[in-house]
């Protein structure tokens, strides 16, 4: 069976040639042709070119004409199907049909015609030109709600050089393509119907308001997104600004304004904040809101967690953290760096930062004061918490603190020279302890030889190391 294709409302020739028995052409033959569409199994009436169940079909044979110039030859030609079969001209036509063309020979005895054609109608042949139109298109329907033209034509309107103006001739035109991505190209878009499904892409200051509507199962990436939405989404690279029902995966974005979850579980990803200065976003929860931040950097204000299913961690690459007074249930865990907590949540509200870091937790470790803050009575002198930790400083630091513990006091010569000696050395040297002797020493760092020593058991009248500020009155330096 030969099969040809063409789109509805072409002509398709319709020519059979009339052999004899031994394969001989014929002329003068009697030759019809029948038309049977297979979506419905209707027979072509040729009396009012519609297509009908077979015992209700007036004319279901169409005789053929033999070529003037070609015996043997016979083609489809009417008033009406001028050179083959028509099918702009059928009444009741349906899409993306097949039909099937046989032929009978009724004269003379013994002729034969060929077998049946097969007439596929926008079979592969539209689908061929559609890969053509998205091609085009970049597979996307662009709109520019500033500059762009009103217009519904799917192989014109939308492409980039032409796109539409507003949402509804988006819709229609992605509706013929078959298509469910948008480029924005500039303006604010306002949604007048949800976008279920579809993938938009917003170029710098473009923008999406959600205006309530679902965008369940969409992606947004670039541009800013504004306004009450529905559903679960997945957002990248975009700006945040006042969205409320959030739901869903935000990854590499900025922030600012208020948010307000959905419920269910919302993360965030390497996202940061767009507030500057001192000034941070809100993070608002309800019933059933679950949130994870990863990789974060700026200020945050959490608000909102009265529900004791509410959880939020969050991992703080620099952060700020706010906990208001509106939490009073659920847990909240914080990690990573940032600036002290600001914690006013109510009781009911557990709060864990044991993998938070900031500044006063590293100065209160650094010292061995039984309180967080500057040094109690009793205390390692502040100039020294680093060297009792372990760390070395360098001569021109423990100068310094000579200097402050002898300056404007008198001395002999003798012990002016043996100050001054002291002084170089410690100029050329580094200071560390010895647990094994039980001392302190200055060392040369170039042979790794003790210069000066004081013993640990004896901080009475040495300056350096006198705990509660007594007078220098004699040196406990051995020199070595």
């Amino acid at each position: 069976m030969t099969t040809t294709r063409i789109v509805q409302g072409d002509t398709e020739p319709i020519i059979a040639m009339v052999v004899d028995g031994v394969g001989g052409p014929v002329s003068g033959a009697t030759i019809t042709t029948r038309v049977q569409r297979l979506s419905d199994n209707f027979f072509f009436d040729w009396a009012d070119d519609t297509f009908k169940v077979f015992g209700s079909v007036g004319s279901p044979d169409q005789a053929l004409t033999e070529f003037t110039n070609q015996a043997a030859i016979y083609r489809l030609d009417t008033a009406t199907h001028d050179e083959g079969l028509d099918t702009g001209a059928i009444t009741n036509v349906t899409a993306d049909d097949i039909y099937i063309a046989t032929f009978d020979v009724t004269a003379p005895v013994g002729a034969v015609g060929p077998g049946p054609i097969e007439i596929k109608v926008d079979q592969w042949v539209k689908d061929t030109r559609d890969a053509a139109i998205a091609a085009h298109f970049l597979g996307c329907v662009h709109i520019n709600v500033n500059s762009g033209t009103a217009g519904t034509d799917p192989e014109v309107n939308g492409a980039p050089g032409l796109p539409v103006d507003t949402l509804a001739d988006a819709l229609t035109i992605s509706a013929a393509r078959n298509t469910r991505e948008f480029v924005i190209e500039n303006g604010v878009l306002t949604l007048t119907a949800a976008l279920n499904e579809w993938f938009t892409t917003l170029r710098d200051e473009s923008e999406v308001q959600f205006a309530g509507f679902s965008v369940n199962g969409s992606e947004f990436c670039g541009g800013i997104l504004k306004g009450v939405m529905t559903g679960s989404v997945t957002i990248r690279r975009s700006s945040l600004e006042d969205v409320s029902g959030l739901l869903g995966h935000v990854s590499e974005s900025g922030i600012e304004g208020e948010i307000v979850l959905a419920s269910g579980e919302t993360s965030f990803d390497a996202c940061f904040s767009h507030v500057p200065g001192m000034s941070v976003w809100t993070l608002k929860f309800v019933a059933g809101a679950t949130c994870n931040i990863r990789a974060y950097s700026g200020g945050i204000q959490i608000e909102d967690m009265t529900d004791p299913a509410n959880t939020l961690s969050v991992e703080f690459v620099a952060g700020k953290p706010i906990i208001d007074s509106s939490c009073t249930a659920g847990v909240i865990e914080i990690r990573g760096v940032g600036e002290p907590l600001v914690d006013n949540s109510g009781p009911g509200c557990a709060v864990d930062t044991s993998g938070y870091i900031n500044g006063q937790v590293v100065r209160d470790a650094m010292k061995l004061a039984p309180a967080a803050g500057a040094p109690t009575a009793g205390s390692i002198d502040a100039h020294l918490d680093t060297l009792i930790a372990g760390v070395v400083l360098t001569g021109a630091a423990v100068t310094a603190i000579w200097d402050e513990d002898v300056t404007g006091r008198e001395a002999s010569p003798d012990t002016a020279a043996r100050i001054q000696d002291m002084q170089n050395k410690i100029m050329r040297g580094r200071i560390r302890t010895n647990p094994t002797l039980n001392r302190l020493e200055l060392y040369d760092p170039v042979d790794d030889t003790a210069l000066l020593t004081w013993p640990l058991t004896d901080f009475g009248g040495l300056g350096i190391l006198n705990a509660v500020g007594a007078p220098f009155d004699r040196a406990k330096a051995e020199e070595t």
